[in-house]
């Protein structure tokens, strides 16, 4: 997980947790990244597009989807994809 944030503007010592929710997997949906758990414990190691992210960060960070830089959760939802 730390590798696959990083390519997206997350540094390491940015964040502690991760939830991802992957809604194909009705039995499990729910996968938590801890950076202080242990390798085992922690479910999702890559970013997906067809997963959701809920990034529990430790200071203001900007990260980037595509194209679009974000700061907010809510701007990728809202922003203009001309």
């Amino acid at each position: 997980m730390p590798s696959a944030l990083e390519d997206h503007g997350v540094g390491t010592n940015d964040y502690t947790l991760v939830y991802a929710y992957h809604a194909a997997d009705p039995e499990d949906p729910w996968k938590l990244y801890d950076c202080n758990g242990t390798v085992y414990s922690n479910d999702p190691s890559t970013i997906s597009p067809t997963w959701g992210y809920w990034i529990l960060v430790n200071k203001d960070v900007t990260w980037s989807i595509g194209d679009y830089p974000q700061t907010r959760p809510w701007d990728w939802a809202t922003h203009s994809h001309d």
